[in-house]
């Protein structure tokens, strides 16, 4: 961050600040935290505004792979945003 504030003059401080915890989760992620309806409504936020897909990870692949395909997956056809498989 340091680094960044030093070289890029289009960043505010406010913005560096905002962005910090972004920056160290991979320069400049989108976290999704909260219930699967939380989860959910964040990314049918991001498919309504015309995203096609996204790439996701998470701390604990193997003990959150599959909570997220039982809990959150299912909200994302009731949504719209994923066709049933």
């Amino acid at each position: 961050m340091r680094l960044q504030g030093l070289h890029a003059q289009s960043f505010t401080t406010e913005m560096l600040e905002m962005f910090r915890g972004r920056f160290a989760g991979g320069h400049g992620v989108c976290p999704l935290i909260g219930s699967p309806e939380d989860v959910a409504a964040e990314i049918e936020r991001f498919h309504d505004a015309g995203f096609g897909g996204m790439t996701l990870s998470f701390v604990d692949y193997v003990g959150e792979l599959e909570y997220f395909a039982q809990e959150v997956l299912p909200r994302l056809e009731r949504l719209g945003v994923r066709q049933p498989r």
